[in-house]
């Protein structure tokens, strides 16, 4: 990178999980986590949030159901989204 810019904002996202990969967008989906309430015996739904660096939107599709393959829990997914993120750093503490 080269030249100068200008940080003009910062803001936490709350993501359950990360698909890097070498595609050149960022989609975000949303997953609805299914579980049985034991006492009740309904359905609950709890949403969680995953970034996705794909290509294309079919390309984010395939990478976010190879990433939930090893999932125990039942899911359904409500959304998928392309962003305006740019680019994104991996933290290493």
């Amino acid at each position: 990178m080269s030249g100068d810019f200008k940080v003009k904002s910062v803001s936490e996202a709350k993501l359950s999980d990360t698909f890097f990969g070498d595609g050149d967008r960022y989609y975000k989906a949303k997953i609805n986590m299914i579980t049985l309430d034991e006492k009740s015996f309904q359905k609950k739904k709890q949403g969680l949030y995953v970034l996705i660096q794909a290509n294309n939107f079919d390309e984010s599709l395939t990478k976010l159901k190879d990433g939930m393959n090893n999932s125990m829990a039942d899911y359904e997914i409500a959304s998928i989204t392309e962003t305006a993120i740019i680019d994104v750093f991996e933290f290493n503490a």
